[in-house]
């Protein structure tokens, strides 16, 4: 038996097989063709070419004041690729003749290039195999998705083995037969580690994948992280008891009601965040008071694209119908520099020092066409139910004030008489970085509400970057001084406040947040019922008692020794 060490991303357990999956190997279907399907499949490849040129045209555009002309000649040579005649030629060629569906084709003919690049004895060649690489996958992507087969199928539970795993694979794998997740890179505050924590699904990552082999059975035990390979049969059944309590312990069937309180009766609101349609299924909107946090980002991982007008509007009608006339706070794109390499999925750009001021709403406000059509988008949408709109990573008063405006022109564009939209959507501000925390005052006269991005804000407060070790910010002093802070300006104010990060979530670091005064939370949807149970045992009024120590102390350990056992008496009280 072998043990290997890594981080955690995603707690729980799991015991199973292993399953490799490699992003660039999607599972291409064969399908013989009739005589009449030929036009239909020529028809359905020029679209996916299409959508390909004009979501990096869109991109390309968006990031040309960011990118120097090297760096974009990368998308240029993804372009010329895409649009190459006689790799179309040879696809149609592929299916007219032989009578294959147009992705088997298309798949052949792009794998024949890379052969051939691949073969070749210039480094330059054999460099732009890596191009080429993109551009099959990207083409793949738009002749597969929504596709049944678009994703590998786990025929037996699983624990999914991978270099990295993108937010928009764990959207397809789940629903399988998916029982963990290992890979060799990975943060804690990665999109795809949110995405799993909300989903329940235990991921562990730093981890040698190489002394994982596809016929070993594995036991991952994400609370440690630690991976047993092959382990022995006593190890095995006491991790297959543990995974079963895990599964008991992330079961919110048994959570009752909205009005959540603490052990003394005071009423804490929980709210939970999502960022794709997938997570917003599994919420029970009757245990909630709403969605706190909805990632509207996500939705370009999805489709690695920015979507129209019409598709976000779908897709933020599905999410307030599903809610049921509960309030969704729905965050504007918000793209950071991962977000932006990721929708753009060039890999030669991931290792280049770029984007790293990109982001929140200066980026939307530098973009307003981008900003108007999702506006527009948020604004017809009201119609289905009570809506919230969310500026991120604000620094400053102004831009707060030009996205105000922005949003007034729009409402005043639209024609929310006969289309039955809201008129009175309240605006809110994410406060998120120390210069936030300079304007807070400011701020707060221009927002409806305010929502303290705990993540972010560990970042700029504390000069830390967002990793897997983001966890251990959650029990620095400053940063309870500077939720303290935005209380104390939200109460000045008569605004709400909310605690929308990952900070909220963990239950040590909640019992501080708490003690300085936050009565509002937004979790992932994993953390549901640990939050809930933790609240019911809390006695508020002792936690209360807490704030001055909290708000004194200057050492990470010794707070966490008083929080820790503050917690563990609630834990005691829990029922």
């Amino acid at each position: 038996m072998k043990v290997i060490e890594g981080y955690r991303i995603s707690p729980g357990i799991a015991v199973g097989p292993v399953y490799y999956i490699e992003r660039t190997n999607y599972f291409v279907p064969k399908v013989n063709l009739k005589a009449q399907e030929v036009p239909l499949e020529l028809l359905k490849f020029r679209k996916a070419v299409g959508k390909a040129i004009t979501e990096l045209n869109e991109l390309k555009e968006l990031l040309k004041d960011k990118l120097s002309d090297d760096q974009l000649q990368l998308i240029n040579a993804q372009l010329m690729a895409i649009a190459d005649e006689e790799m179309i030629k040879e696809v149609f060629k592929h299916v007219t003749r032989s009578r294959k569906n147009v992705a088997w084709a298309y798949n052949e003919v792009m794998s024949q290039y890379e052969r051939m690049l691949g073969d070749s004895s210039s480094r330059y060649q054999s460099e732009r195999m890596v191009d080429l690489s993109d551009v099959k996958r990207r083409v793949l992507h738009h002749l597969l998705f929504n596709e049944k087969y678009n994703a590998p199928k786990i025929q037996v539970p699983s624990i999914v083995i991978c270099e990295r795993i993108a937010p928009s694979d764990l959207i397809h794998l789940h629903g399988q037969e998916i029982l963990g997740i290992i890979t060799r890179y990975g943060g804690y505050d990665s999109h795809s580690g949110i995405l799993a924590r909300a989903l329940n699904i235990p991921y562990v990552s730093g981890i040698n994948i190489d002394e994982i082999s596809d016929s070993d059975k594995v036991i991952l035990d994400a609370d440690t992280a630690r991976v047993f390979v092959n382990p022995d049969s006593v190890l095995e059944k006491e991790y297959l008891e543990r995974q079963k309590k895990f599964r008991q312990r992330i079961d919110i069937k048994s959570i009752e009601g909205e009005e959540h309180q603490t052990r003394d009766g005071v009423k804490i609101g929980i709210y939970v965040n999502a960022g794709f349609y997938e997570e917003v299924k599994l919420i029970k909107p009757s245990v909630v008071k709403g969605i706190g946090l909805f990632r509207t980002e996500y939705i370009c991982f999805e489709k690695n694209a920015i979507p129209d007008e019409d598709e976000q509007f779908e897709l933020y009608t599905k999410v307030l119908l599903h809610m049921d006339g509960k309030p969704v706070t729905f965050r504007i794109f918000d793209f950071g520099r991962d977000k932006i390499l990721d929708i753009l999925d060039i890999k030669a750009l991931r290792k280049k020092e770029i984007l790293e001021d990109t982001g929140g709403i200066r980026f939307a406000l530098e973009n307003p066409s981008l900003l108007v059509t999702q506006f527009r988008a948020l604004i017809r949408s009201s119609t289905n139910g009570e809506i919230k709109i969310l500026l991120p990573l604000v620094n400053e008063v102004e831009e707060v004030e030009r996205a105000r405006a922005l949003f007034k022109k729009v409402m005043n564009e639209t024609d929310c008489r006969s289309l039955g939209c809201k008129t009175d959507i309240p605006i809110g501000v994410m406060i998120e970085t120390d210069r936030a925390i300079e304007n807070l005052e400011g701020l707060a006269q221009k927002a409806d509400f305010l929502s303290i991005g705990t993540n972010d804000l560990a970042v700029y407060l504390l000069g830390k970057k967002r990793d897997e070790y983001m966890i251990k910010n959650h029990y620095h002093p400053e940063m309870f001084r500077a939720v303290k802070k935005v209380v104390e300006v939200g109460e000045k104010f008569n605004i709400p406040v909310y605690v929308c990060g990952e900070m909220a979530a963990d239950p040590i670091a909640l019992i501080g947040l708490m003690g300085v005064g936050i009565r509002s939370i937004s979790v992932n949807l994993s953390s549901l019922k640990i939050v809930t149970e933790l609240i019911a045992g809390i006695n508020h009024k002792e936690i209360r008692k807490l704030e001055k120590l909290i708000l004194k102390e200057r050492d990470i350990v010794s707070l966490y020794k008083l929080l820790n056992e503050t917690y563990l008496d609630a834990v005691k009280n829990q029922t």
